[in-house]
């Protein structure tokens, strides 16, 4: 009787791992789709603004627009810059818990 508690006990143990586990894969899934959508549409931010920046430049050099202007779309430039690397990151970081769930970095580790 002890016996089969025991093994009722340790098969919902593993039930309740399973279902975690699944949890977890379809979070970090959900998160680096999210993720790739937010880099697309970055990449076309940086994108977009690169050519605001290339007029401001030409404007500045005709003598159209001030070097404070050029000074902010630069600056505009960097931050979303940085948001796309910040983003590729994440993407990275979810990736390797992904793998990381799978067993994919043991051979890295040599395990």
């Amino acid at each position: 009787s002890r016996g089969l508690v025991f093994i009722y006990v340790r098969e919902q143990d593993v039930d309740l791992a399973r279902t975690e586990l699944r949890r977890q894969v379809d979070s970090l899934i959900s998160d680096r789709a999210i993720t790739s959508e937010l880099i697309v549409a970055l990449q076309s931010a940086v994108e977009a603004v690169e050519k605001t920046m290339a007029s401001y430049f030409r404007l500045y050099a005709a003598g159209h627009k001030s070097w404070i202007d050029v000074l902010n779309i630069q600056r505009d430039m960097t931050e979303q810059r940085l948001q796309l690397e910040q983003q590729k990151t994440q993407w990275l970081q979810t990736t390797l818990q992904l793998a990381n769930l799978a067993g994919k970095l043991d051979a890295f580790a040599s395990l």
